[in-house]
């Protein structure tokens, strides 16, 4: 199992004393582990960039029936303050804990209160924010890699119970009809035994099993990150999908699973991974390269 990992704060660390504040660029300091704390900054970077707060909507068919009383237009305000005034304290470094906790608890509230704003993508950040929130030490760091085993294990199972995905329907027909990918139908028909969609389908669930068993071990973290990568990078340079949030977001958490302490004796490239601001850069690469694509393709 991966536990403990790192070590827990000293009693007389330095947890951002009152009156300072952090600049936006570092992510030490502070109660949390720089890494947790740099990919807290991260999700809420891509929040903005994504503009998720954009997409709120007052209660409607809400997860519990009683948020539908809510009046829609100050519900919708105090969600979007909430995520505002987090943001404000995990980018200034102030209270991340606080902070995180802030987001997550505007990202629940919306997603809780209608059903049309729900999504996959925006419960995984929410839930590794409330994760970094909550954390005392390293029983919470193992609780938040977990958090990644539940995803997949989830996601694998909810495709095993449903017929269309064991017999490669919804696939056959996400490739055809919903993405209408040519180049899947010539390679289904060019390749021999059962149809593409049948072992692809079936690929995707053992996949995910597999990652989910695979970062419970400790040995085996760093090869399922990379078969990680690898899975969900496939989508991207197929399909030209990233399903929102989603991709650069996994991605980005997948830092909460570098141990600092192992970085000492290994060679450069593992140091390179270990150093906590690369999430942080890596965010801001992505979001800068995102905001100029479009110059990029036009020249």
């Amino acid at each position: 199992m991966v536990l403990a990992l790192e070590r827990a704060a000293a009693p007389d660390a330095d947890h951002s004393p009152i009156g300072r504040w952090i600049a936006p660029w570092r992510v030490d300091g502070t109660v949390l582990p720089p890494h947790q704390f740099a990919v807290a900054k991260g999700l809420v970077v891509l929040l903005w960039f994504f503009g998720e707060m954009a997409k709120f909507r007052g209660p409607f068919v809400a997860l519990l029936p009683p948020l539908e009383w809510l009046p829609a237009g100050p519900t919708v305000w105090a969600l979007r303050g909430l995520i505002v005034a987090g943001s404000i304290l995990v980018l200034g470094g102030r209270a991340p804990r606080l902070g995180s906790g802030l987001v997550a608890a505007g990202l629940f509230g919306a997603i809780t209160a209608n059903a049309l704003v729900y999504r996959n993508s925006l419960f995984f950040v929410a839930a590794v924010l409330l994760l970094i929130a909550t954390h005392v030490g390293p029983v919470s760091t193992w609780l938040l890699r977990v958090q990644f085993s539940v995803m997949y294990a989830g996601a694998a199972l909810n495709k095993l119970l449903i017929a269309d995905w064991r017999d490669g329907t919804y696939f056959e027909h996400w490739q055809t009809v919903v993405l209408d990918n040519g180049w899947w139908t010539s390679l289904d028909g060019a390749l021999p035994g059962p149809g593409l969609a049948l072992v692809a389908g079936w690929t995707v669930i053992v996949t995910e099993f597999a990652l989910a068993a695979m970062l419970m071990v400790r040995r085996t973290v760093w090869p399922a990150l990379a078969i990680a990568l690898v899975f969900h990078t496939i989508p991207v340079l197929t399909d030209g999908l990233t399903f929102g949030i989603f991709y650069s977001a996994l991605v980005l958490a997948f830092f909460v699973f570098l141990e600092p302490d192992e970085a000492e004796h290994s060679w450069s490239p593992i140091r390179w991974a270990h150093d906590p601001r690369l999430p942080w850069f890596l965010t801001l690469t992505y979001v800068g390269l995102a905001l100029t694509k479009d110059v990029l393709v036009a020249l």
